[in-house]
């Protein structure tokens, strides 16, 4: 991961040792996910996105290397048109047989983007991530920080980093950055000292190592360190997580299928006729707790979290309506710190205080529609819990995976009412007559008390000289507030063209979380009537059987329980091995 033009696919070229194998031109910039694994030839494939209409899906493409760039990158697939998901990637190269899955995202810049949305939907099934800063643009920026924050905060992710292009700078000065980036990754992220992996590497002397084998270039390109610490460290670490991850997932089964015999046990060896009058009771019983459970627990979770809900919608709404209005708060803060340009600066700039109005809106927008994701989630996490339900990360994955898409007529500069030279200069003129005029008059009061003032004509080229300098200050504040007058009309119109869409996209993302809502308390109900019939099923089985039948299940059962507590201990202990 990493902001776009870091040098993140030609690092993957140099680690895989295959210098073509992603596009990688300096004015080529990725704009879908590539994902790498392992294949007895080298091969690509195309997935798409399903039909937004039908729903229908799409066979994958195989396509030739040559046409890569027509679907993985901005220059042949702008804003991904083309509805490409991924392109994946077969290699025959030893590093991938393993096992291991190496996912190339778009850069995480753009604020209207879908690159953005795509980095963040894969972020959560990663074992590790790799950072991708480079040596000569500039130091980690905010940008760069605050998704580092995000990242670490959402996700308790292995997060390392990888300095590129080392080669395009002096040994002094891509130390220096990273040295600095270190410092940086200390007091804003909170990576400090050994939490912070880090690998300065050169693509280029990579690609020249692989291809003259020469290993003077192997090592500069600080490729053999990463690979040591790849192959040393993060694989072995995935299988062990893997292996712990399968164990815990046995662990749970294992659990499960301890209660369902210790259940069939437990009624199998209780078969007279007193105990068949208590399993009896025990099946009015269940029934009871049953009806009790949705009448108690059911029904009060739906109501609160749907009022919690709905709350969470229409502040989130009237938080939207502040931003998009017209005559609200973000747009006259915004004006007035452009009140300091000239009139000339605001309409000839038209367009980067466009795009820097909107992206603030973008950024504001995006914060709402997070605290509306956050608080659903902890709003379904709490279902879960009093329900105890079992995972329904599916539905709650679906709700957020919605993003943001805004457009907007974009502008290069103001329509302005002309101003010719020759109009500032007759302005001038008259406005140093007048001065001229009045300061001719006022000599002439003064002279009658003091006759050798009249004489003084340079009070007069005075009055002039200022009545023209006034009357060009007058010129140049009409000027500007005509200039903030358009400004105002035209930002306040982006923000009426906007309006209606994002207010849509929010809604249907909250009407797709209130769906998942349902299907959650859908899936608690149908859970507990399923354990409720199961219970059932055992008592009527357990009134049917004999009681020479009943001995001989118990037996049985009591060695498979003994067996399953046997393997459950050494899942356990594998479960928790460090």
């Amino acid at each position: 991961m990493g902001e776009i033009k870091k040098g993140k696919s030609s690092f993957i070229n140099g680690m895989l040792g295959e210098a073509d194998l992603l596009p990688m031109s300096s004015n080529i910039a990725t704009s879908t996910v590539f994902k790498i694994i392992y294949g007895p030839e080298r091969k690509y494939k195309v997935f798409f996105l399903p039909d937004p209409e039908s729903g229908a899906l799409f066979p994958p493409k195989e396509i030739e290397r040559k046409h890569l760039v027509d679907y993985g990158t901005e220059g042949g697939n702008p804003s991904n048109e083309k509805r490409v998901d991924f392109i994946g990637v077969e290699l025959p190269i030893p590093l991938l047989e393993t096992g291991l899955v190496i996912v190339d995202t778009p850069g995480v810049g753009g604020l209207f983007k879908a690159h953005r949305d795509i980095t963040w939907r894969y972020a959560p099934n990663a074992d590790a991530i790799i950072f991708v800063l480079d040596s000569v643009e500039a130091v980690i920026s905010s940008d760069e920080i605050d998704f580092l924050k995000d990242l670490t905060t959402k996700y308790n992710k292995r997060v390392f980093f990888v300095q590129t292009k080392i080669d395009n700078a002096s040994e002094e000065l891509w130390r220096g950055w990273a040295s600095r980036n270190k410092q940086i990754l200390a007091s804003h992220v909170g990576m400090i000292g050994k939490e912070v992996l880090y690998f300065p590497v050169s693509a280029k002397l990579k690609a020249y190592a692989d291809a003259e084998n020469d290993l003077e270039d192997l090592v500069d390109s600080g490729y053999p360190p990463l690979m040591n610490f790849i192959n040393g460290y993060l694989v072995p670490a995935k299988e062990i997580e893997l292996a712990k991850d399968t164990a815990r997932k046995l662990e749970a089964v294992s659990t499960q299928i301890h209660c369902e015999l210790s259940a069939q046990l437990s009624i199998a060896k209780e078969t007279t006729i007193s105990r068949l009058a208590e399993i009896e009771a025990t099946r009015r019983q269940a029934v009871e707790d049953f009806a009790a459970w949705e009448r108690e627990y059911l029904d009060p979770a739906l109501s609160e979290a749907t009022e919690r809900l709905h709350q969470r919608r229409r502040t989130s709404l009237d938080q939207l309506d502040e931003i998009l209005n017209p005559s609200g708060r973000m747009l006259l803060e915004f004006l007035e710190g452009q009140a300091e340009k000239s009139g000339e600066d605001i309409s000839c700039h038209a367009g980067v205080i466009q795009q820097d109005f909107m992206e603030m809106c973008g950024r504001a927008i995006g914060k709402v529609f997070d605290n509306y994701t956050s608080d659903f989630t902890a709003i379904c996490d709490r279902i879960v819990e009093k329900l105890s339900v079992k995972s329904v990360s599916g539905e709650i994955a679906s709700a957020m995976t919605q993003g943001i898409d805004v457009d907007y007529r974009k502008v290069d500069s103001l329509s302005m009412s002309a101003s010719s030279g020759f109009e500032t200069a007759r302005n001038m003129m008259f406005g140093g007559l007048g001065g001229m005029a009045i300061a001719s008059v006022a000599l002439n009061v003064v002279s009658v008390a003091f006759p050798p003032l009249a004489a003084f004509n340079l009070v007069v080229w005075a009055g002039g000289l200022y009545g023209a300098t006034e009357m060009k200050r007058l010129a140049t504040e009409r000027r500007k507030d005509e200039a903030l007058s358009k400004l105002r009309g035209l930002l306040s119109e982006q923000l009426s063209q906007i309006r209606r869409s994002v207010i849509r996209q929010f809604e249907d993302k909250a009407d797709d979380c209130s769906k998942s809502l349902n299907t959650i308390i859908k899936s608690a109900a149908s859970q507990a009537k399923r354990n409720l019939d199961a219970r059932l099923e055992d008592v009527k089985g357990a009134g049917a059987r004999t009681k020479e039948e009943a001995i001989a299940i118990a037996d049985s059962l009591d060695r498979k329980l003994k067996q399953l507590a046997k393997a459950a201990g050494m899942l356990q202990s594998s479960s928790t091995s460090s």
